[in-house]
């Protein structure tokens, strides 16, 4: 018992060094306080809930009496004092109970009830209209697209297994292929538009108000250098390494509010790390028939994800990203063909019964990256906040000048022929609503926004093709729609 009067007294001076001058009053509390503490059995949560609680009204009752006693003063009024001591010996006893881990239903991802970091469920506040500024046809350039193995995005990504263009026989002078351009046109049915507003989201940045990066900055004693000397100095991000073998490393920006997670290359087996030769690599490279089915893929990644205890209440069915087995079917050599080792499994967002989407027509959500080679989970993107901010915007509710803009290429696909090119007809079918993820940016900052839009279908997509474009989006916000700049430039691809 001696041993944890201790501990407490240490905890109270750093609070506040006048606590000193007071021991021997707080080591006769301490000791009755010790002596009379209940026989509970206390849990990580139940401890957390309690010393916030404390210190909360420890602060409460330091405000009320602020003016009319010096700072210091304050706490050694009988209830003052007791309050902030209770705090303290929680604050031992929760450091004295191993860590309890969180159900895998549970709708959280650190933390307890009351102090999570990242909310797993959608939290919608409703703001005044059209609070998010105008909204430009710039702000539609695809997001989250990339780089496999959801470390550049959580939407589908492609790999390079693209056509590239061939050479001659005698190997001097490259062919390029002809370039192919896209019409579309409509074929589905009338269009049915009633809304005259509909919501804009915008998704909150940071961890929330529990989270204190002062306070965690505080508590780093680097010894060699004093930050508390330097003002308005704030942790931008965190840095978490697991150091085992096919450990990960965690990339957590908390300002954003996001996390990321890919493999730490230093504990994860490389088959083409001893090659000395190109037959090395040839031997190392995979073939179609390694692939394993979208089933299996889709297993490992759930099976990794409930795991480690990683909500997925506000997200829709999963699915492998196919780009890369599309291009691959564009190859004439498929022998020549670069399989790719890592697939994205794409958990959609879900937004008041919505899938998310990117402006090209992918679903957009949490990306999980898994590794054919090992069979193990190697990646993941956008394990994000989910705390939103609601403005409506007034919509088109004109079926013709949908479809007109649609037949146009719609947000992230203007068309125009281009002299000499090769033009497709594409035809478009049903739309279907959805929420489009877009970033807008203002130059000094930048904005995730859901904006409600239409996707049409395209009813004959190119097949072998390198084509982009899953559905053509169609902005359902007036703004976006009157906007005149074009932005991008003509779909092609190489055939």
């Amino acid at each position: 018992m001696d041993n944890n009067i201790e501990k407490i007294l240490q905890e109270l001076y750093v609070m506040d060094a006048g606590f000193k001058s007071h021991e021997a009053k707080l080591k006769t509390l301490l000791s009755e306080l010790l002596q009379n503490k209940p026989d509970v059995k206390l849990d990580e949560e139940f401890v957390l809930n309690l010393r916030r609680k404390l210190l909360a009204k420890a602060d409460l009752m330091q405000s009320q009496n602020a003016s009319r006693f010096p700072l210091k003063a304050i706490a050694f009024s009988l209830s003052g004092l007791m309050v902030v001591v209770l705090a303290v010996l929680v604050g031992v006893y929760s450091r004295q109970i191993k860590t309890k881990q969180l159900p895998a239903t549970q709708p959280y991802i650190f933390g307890g009830k009351s102090d999570k970091l990242l909310n797993a469920s959608v939290n919608i506040n409703k703001v005044s209209q059209q609070a998010f500024g105008k909204l430009s046809m710039a702000d539609f350039s695809p997001v989250g697209r990339g780089g496999g193995g959801a470390g550049a995005g959580a939407a589908e990504s492609f790999s390079s297994a693209a056509a590239a263009p061939t050479m001659s026989p005698d190997a001097k002078v490259a062919i390029m292929p002809p370039i192919t351009t896209y019409s579309y046109v409509y074929k589905g049915g009338e269009i049915d538009l009633k809304d005259t507003e509909l919501p804009v989201f915008k998704r909150v940045k940071g961890l929330g108000d529990n989270f204190d990066a002062k306070s965690l900055l505080k508590q780093l004693d680097f010894g060699s250098i004093d930050m508390d000397k330097f003002e308005n100095t704030k942790i931008q991000s965190l840095n978490i390494l697991q150091d085992m073998e096919y450990g990960y490393n965690f990339y957590i920006n908390l300002e954003d509010g996001i996390i990321n997670m890919s493999e730490n290359w230093a504990k994860w087996p490389n088959p083409e790390k001893s090659c000395q030769d190109t037959q090395c690599y040839q031997n190392t490279r995979l073939k179609i028939s390694d692939v394993p089915s979208d089933e299996e893929l889709i297993n490992i990644a759930n099976r990794f994800l409930q795991d480690h205890n990683i909500s997925l209440a506000s997200y829709g069915q999963p699915a492998v990203a196919d780009t890369w087995r599309q291009e691959y079917e564009n190859m004439s050599d498929k022998s020549q063909a670069y399989i790719p080792a890592i697939y994205n499994i794409i958990y959609p967002l879900q937004v008041e019964g919505e899938d998310v989407y990117d402006p090209s027509g992918y679903k957009a959500g949490l990306a999980v990256g898994v590794d054919i080679r090992f069979k193990k989970v190697s990646g993941m993107a956008d394990l994000a906040s989910l705390k939103f901010e609601s403005s409506d915007y007034p919509v088109i509710t004109q079926s013709q000048e949908i479809i007109k803009y649609a037949e146009r290429g719609g947000a992230a696909n203007p068309n125009f022929y281009m002299q000499g090119s090769r033009e497709v007809k594409l035809e478009l079918g049903d739309p279907f609503k959805v929420y489009v993820k877009i970033m807008k940016n203002d130059g000094a900052s930048s904005q995730e926004l859901l904006v409600p839009a239409l996707i049409f279908p395209i009813k004959n997509r190119p097949a072998g093709a390198a084509y982009a474009h899953k559905g053509i989006v169609v902005p359902l916000v007036k703004g976006i729609l009157n906007d005149q700049a074009t932005g991008g430039g003509p779909v092609r691809i190489y055939k």
